[in-house]
């Protein structure tokens, strides 16, 4: 069941994002309050998204609170 949270303009529908997991752990992300990602819900991971595309590679993906370097 696919619900309506995601903000306007967020390039990641609720849809797809209830899909993905953490490469990590497994475990469910959520969008950022900000919508610069999403976060795993169990170890805190961050996957940015940039230029409207979400990247899940495990190099990219970083703690909250933590800057991710960019090349």
């Amino acid at each position: 069941m696919s619900t309506n949270l995601e903000p306007q303009n967020s390039p990641c529908p609720a849809w797809l994002i209830e899909r993905i997991r953490c490469l990590s752990c497994r475990n469910c992300v959520e969008l950022k309050s900000d919508a610069s990602g999403v976060q795993c819900v169990a170890c805190g991971r961050v996957y940015p998204i940039r230029d409207g595309i979400l990247v899940l590679m495990p190099e990219e993906a970083g703690q909250e609170g933590s800057q991710v370097e960019t090349a």
